[in-house]
Order: C-alpha cells, then sequence, then structure tokens
C-alpha cells in the first residue's frame, strides 16, 4: 500500500507528537542578579523557531558585532552585558573614555536588545525579590540559590503557559554552570511530577502544572560558544536591572519591547515573584486568565 506523507504523524526527537504543522521551540536560558549583592533574581528565556527566528537572531548578533567590536577581536567575542556595561572587557577596559565609554558601550546593549523588534520572537521572564524572613534565618549564599531556583521556576511557568498557547513542544538549553545543574534539574523534574505537583502547594499556584510543553532534560552550554544564550544574558541582565531600580535600565528594556516598559502593570513591580511574557505583538503578565492570550510574535 502507498502512503501519503500526510499519513505519518510529526514527533518530536522524544517521540512525543508535535501539533499539526508546527516544529518545536527552542528556548534559550540564563539568569542575572545570583550574587548575594543583588535583591533581585532574573531568569530570561528566549524562546525560538529553528526555522526562522534561530537564524534570523544569529545573523543579527553577527551584524552588531561587526558594526561595533575590532575585526581583531571577532573570533571568540561573547556578548556578556555585564562586563560591556562595566567596561571590563576589550575593547572596552582599555579605552573607558571617548569611543568607547558609557554612552557608546549602553548604544552597543541597546542595539542587541532590539533584536527582538527586527526578528519578532518571545522572551519570558521569570523573577524573584530576596525574601527577608528567609534572609534573617539563612546563610546570605543560601538565599540566593533559593530566590535563583524561585525565579528559574518561574520562568519555566511562563514558558509552560506560553508553548500550550501555541500547541507546541521545546527544547531547552541553560547556561552551563556546574554547581548549580543538579539543583535546576531536580526543580524541572518537581514540576513535570504529576504526583508531586498535586500533593505539594505548586497545584494550588499555578494551573500550568505538571509541565508538559518542555518534556526532555535540559542541555547544559558554555554560554561563550552559544549567541543566543548571550542574548538571554542581556535580557536577564535589563531586567534585573530595572526591577532593583537602576537609572537607566528603563532604556534597555524600551530597547527590547514593542511596548514602553512604563505600560507595565503596577501589581508586577510590587510582587515579590513572578513572570512576565513578551511577544512581538504585545506583553502579558500571569494573571490573565485565557490562554488564547497568548499570541504568536
Amino acid at each position: 500500500m502507498i502512503r501519503r506523507l500526510s499519513d505519518y504523524t510529526q514527533r518530536s526527537l522524544s517521540g512525543h507528537g508535535l501539533a499539526k504543522d508546527h516544529l518545536m521551540r527552542m528556548i534559550y536560558m540564563d539568569e542575572a542578579g545570583t550574587s548575594t549583592a543583588e535583591r533581585v533574581s532574573v531568569v530570561a528565556a528566549v524562546v525560538v523557531r529553528p526555522d526562522d527566528h534561530w537564524l534570523k537572531l544569529q545573523t543579527y548578533l553577527d551584524e552588531v558585532k561587526r558594526k561595533y567590536i575590532p575585526e581583531d577581536l571577532w573570533d571568540g567575542w561573547v556578548f556578556h552585558a555585564k562586563k560591556i556595561s562595566a567596561g571590563s572587557v576589550p575593547p572596552f577596559k582599555d579605552q573607558k573614555k571617548g569611543l568607547w565609554g558609557p554612552k557608546n558601550r549602553w548604544s552597543l546593549m541597546k542595539e542587541v536588545l532590539s533584536a527582538n523588534k527586527s526578528v519578532g520572537f518571545d522572551v519570558v521572564f521569570g523573577y524573584a525579590r530576596v525574601d527577608e524572613a528567609l534572609a534573617a534565618n539563612t546563610s546570605k549564599a543560601n538565599e540566593v540559590h533559593i530566590r535563583h531556583l524561585m525565579a528559574y521556576t518561574e520562568c519555566l511557568l511562563g514558558c509552560e503557559q506560553l508553548l500550550r498557547g501555541y500547541g507546541e513542544l521545546a527544547s531547552l538549553t541553560i547556561e552551563d554552570i556546574p554547581e548549580r545543574k543538579n539543583a535546576l534539574r531536580s526543580v524541572k523534574a518537581d514540576l513535570q511530577n504529576a504526583k508531586y505537583v498535586r500533593e505539594g502547594p505548586l497545584g494550588q499556584y499555578s494551573r500550568f502544572v505538571p509541565i508538559r510543553q518542555i518534556p526532555e532534560a535540559a542541555n547544559f552550554v558554555d554560554k561563550s560558544e552559544c549567541s543566543l544564550l548571550q542574548y538571554a544574558d542581556h535580557c536577564a541582565f535589563a531586567m534585573r536591572g530595572y526591577l532593583s531600580g537602576y537609572r537607566y535600565f528603563d532604556e534597555l528594556l524600551d530597547a527590547l519591547f514593542v511596548s514602553p516598559i512604563s505600560e507595565l502593570p503596577d501589581h508586577f513591580l510590587n510582587r515579590e515573584a513572578g513572570y512576565l511574557l513578551c511577544t512581538k505583538a504585545f506583553q502579558l503578565d500571569h494573571a490573565l486568565e485565557r490562554l488564547g492570550d497568548v499570541r504568536s510574535g
């Protein structure tokens, strides 16, 4: 019997069926605010389609590099937002004034973040503020560790909401930091465990558990070898600075978002923890009631 191509069901590498006419998405996730000096931790996830967003974003970042960075530094160049902002890497550290002064370094970061407006992918932010009660009863290092995991949890929940709206699965890539890998693996496994969710507090906290749309284990990759992780680094850096109340960080987020950052709801800024979904069309937070409000960029 001759079969038509349409008789076959698309499946992901994990064997899970895919929504008709849709490919898997790819998520690249990085964090900011994980030092004891910070009071807000942020995890940013860049969600791209591999058949168009991925290549366009790679190309965009390469063009920004060629525009701003001297040719002799192109090989091995890493878009690391904190180091660029501080002027602590070549060519900035040798010329902190003039051509490579703060104004031009800021312009470079804004142009990197503007890729979202040009390419039109999605970005999800999870965040958590310092828990004063916890901080009073544990070490600073442990409080930051727990806060980072909370921001990671929120980011995963936001990704799950977005992916359910699309009816698609996704792979997950995270920066490879050896001392954090086991904890991040455990959090994701717990969020995928129906029994754990049912018997724990998360079942009441969110309707997007257990997580189903990111079925496979995360891939841990060196950020210096992955430009999309570097973009996620910029996103997390910008949101962490903004939520911390630092001056001028609204300019970075205005470069990233289609809508002005001033349009964010007040309750988002006042929460201890939460997540924000940003698409090319608009932004929304997890207080929305209808999955149908999550639209494609």
